[in-house]
């Protein structure tokens, strides 16, 4: 199987699917979490409206495009809970061509928001590793601010890192500051979306980011995106080793978009690995997943065919 690109291309008609959803007001209005058919409903109404702008047999598509991207935003105010939500601060969000939105870019853009509290936007800046932003507003911030980011936030392992770097300027040793948030978020099970990880990867010797990962994507907790970025800091010869260690799980991501594209190529490089059980267990996901979106039913049909030559 070939490397995965860092940068994995969508397809064009989902980028213009999201393209078109981006413009849709009704996705970035809801202040409270929608039941997925409620949501469908609400914005298949808006697009009938628009029929002679977006044709009938499209809108079951940007509908389901249209609830991937609110999913997106919702689960983001989640993870960043010690922000106040606000209607003005996503449309700061920068989004990607895959309609999910880029967390470090977007961590910069409201970082430099100064209508954000600066104890947030220290927090925010600590916890995305953004160092050049952490000194600044450190600098910039009184006794009393600092007192503050001590007294709420000082719980958080990045914030004790970031903070004793402040203090000491002294070289962090990155190799066992990885393996130390590691273990603390695998017990946690308070991630931030792992991009803390993003800093220190390339700061790790080639054997110890491989075991990190594989740890972390034995848990399932590494989002696609980040799986995408971890990867292809691997050797190709690694890749492989990944995908043949845990067979199941990296399919798990190969069903989701952008790398939909890849799966019956992934599927084909795994066959062997895979036993009967493993073939089930992939069969009631995508089977569970093709009631909401009928592009899985493309897959299911792959690997049910696969699955009977076993």
């Amino acid at each position: 199987m070939n490397s995965l690109d860092n940068d994995f291309v969508p397809l064009l008609q989902d980028i213009a699917c999201v393209m078109v959803v981006m413009n849709l007001t009704e996705v970035f209005s809801f202040d409270e979490e929608l039941r997925y058919d409620r949501f469908i409903e609400i914005i298949t109404e808006k697009l009938r409206k628009n029929s002679d702008v977006i044709p009938l047999t499209i809108q079951p598509t940007i509908a389901k495009t249209a609830y991937s991207i609110y999913f997106e935003k919702e689960n983001w105010w989640i993870i960043h809970g010690c922000i106040k939500r606000d209607i003005n601060l996503e449309r700061k969000f920068q989004w990607k061509l895959d309609g999910t939105i880029d967390r470090i870019e977007t961590a910069k853009a409201l970082v430099k928001n100064k209508d954000i509290n600066v104890i947030i936007r220290f927090v925010l800046a600590c916890n995305y590793c953004l160092k050049t932003k952490i000194k600044t507003i450190w600098k910039h911030m009184n006794p009393e601010q600092k007192f503050y980011v001590f007294r709420d936030y000082g719980d958080g392992l990045f914030i004790r890192i970031w903070t004793i770097w402040l203090n000491s300027e002294n070289l962090l040793e990155w190799s066992s500051l990885v393996k130390k948030c590691v273990e603390k978020y695998l017990l946690e099970k308070d991630f931030l979306n792992l991009v803390w990880l993003r800093y220190y990867f390339n700061e790790l010797p080639q054997n110890l980011s491989f075991r990190c990962l594989k740890i972390l994507i034995g848990s399932e907790i590494v989002d696609c995106n980040d799986l995408r970025f971890y990867i292809f800091h691997l050797e190709e010869y690694k890749q492989k080793r990944l995908l043949e260690d845990h067979p199941v799980i990296m399919l798990k991501y190969f069903m989701e978009k952008p790398l939909q594209g890849k799966y019956v190529e992934a599927l084909d490089h795994l066959r062997t690995d895979l036993s009967a059980k493993d073939y089930r267990f992939l069969l009631a996901e995508l089977r569970n997943k093709s009631k909401k979106d009928s592009t899985y039913a493309m897959l299911f049909k792959e690997t049910l065919d696969r699955s009977v030559k076993i």
